[in-house]
């Protein structure tokens, strides 16, 4: 019994001593300008089909992200995820099953004052119906990142985003903006792929509006054939914190200007419908403003 009780305190120190060491670093990495830092997550979305003139989509992901201090300006965050996303084309008859792996690595420079912040990522990934070790599976991708303190509660942010998609190279202009408007709200995003605002009721409860625009492609099991997904999503959502750190995250909304490809040899089939969205998911979270 007290060997037991030892292992649990042993436990709950080195608990402890990480979750301080990742507080600390995620406080660090809010001179980039966010105002949280998940630490790992595990949630997904539906979005029922319409009729026949699109499939029915079910997505779940996990992911894992950790900041790392290589200095006092200088920081890397290093992850990975997981996501299966399934199709199921009701007037083919037929479902589809797409899956992906990706480790994104962000090396992050700072000014000695935060004034300046340059971030570079890279990441690689493998998407597919089956994962497996077929070279045809690699994308390579990353972002660079220059963000700015206009003021101190606005940050501006510009670069460009690349990814070696299967229908071709994929290059995106990108423009964003942190802004803590008061105490209670904020809006944050990097443009054209995410925006968010969000409204603080109390510290444990948040509402707001998001969006996520969403370009990806799935390699098929045989040959040189693709899916190709382009996707935008609109929402309400609200974020409820069940401890300091532990959010629970559900979201209603739709989807816009949403198309889904599959492309070989063969045959092109096409897809494109709107419909309702629902999502929801678990976050471990650490917040660099008020619950801090």
């Amino acid at each position: 019994m007290k060997k037991s009780n030892a292992n649990r305190n042993i436990a709950a120190s080195f608990m402890k001593v990480l979750l301080s060491g990742l507080c600390m670093l995620c406080i660090s990495v809010q001179a980039k300008g966010q105002f949280w830092f998940d630490v790992a997550s595990v949630s997904g979305w539906q979005a029922p089909s319409k009729e026949s003139n699109y499939p029915a989509e079910w997505y779940g992901s996990a992911a894992v992200s950790l900041p790392i201090n290589i200095s006092v300006n200088q920081k890397i965050v290093a992850g990975g995820y997981y996501e299966n996303r399934e199709f199921k084309y009701e007037a083919e008859k037929f479902s589809l099953t797409l899956q992906g792996v990706g480790v994104p690595i962000t090396w992050l420079i700072q000014s000695k004052d935060t004034s300046m912040i340059f971030t570079a990522t890279v990441v690689s990934r493998m998407n597919g119906e089956h994962l497996t070790s077929d070279e045809n599976l690699i994308q390579f991708g990353g972002a660079i990142l220059a963000n700015f303190r206009v003021s101190n509660n606005m940050r501006l942010k510009a670069g460009c985003y690349f990814n070696k998609e299967f229908f071709s190279d994929y290059w995106v202009p990108l423009a964003g903006i942190e802004w803590r408007i008061n105490d209670r709200n904020l809006i944050s995003g990097t443009f054209p792929n995410t925006a968010r605002f969000e409204h603080r009721f109390n510290n444990s409860f948040y509402m707001g509006v998001a969006y996520k625009s969403i370009t990806n492609s799935y390699r098929l099991a045989e040959g040189e054939g693709y899916v190709k997904i382009l996707d935008n999503h609109v929402g309400i959502f609200a974020d409820y914190y069940f401890t300091k750190h532990l959010v629970w995250m559900v979201e209603a909304g739709h989807t816009l200007l949403r198309e889904t490809k599959i492309r070989n040899k063969e045959y092109t089939l096409t897809k494109k419908e709107n419909s309702l969205l629902v999502k929801a998911g678990i976050i471990y979270r650490i917040r660099l403003d008020s619950r801090n």
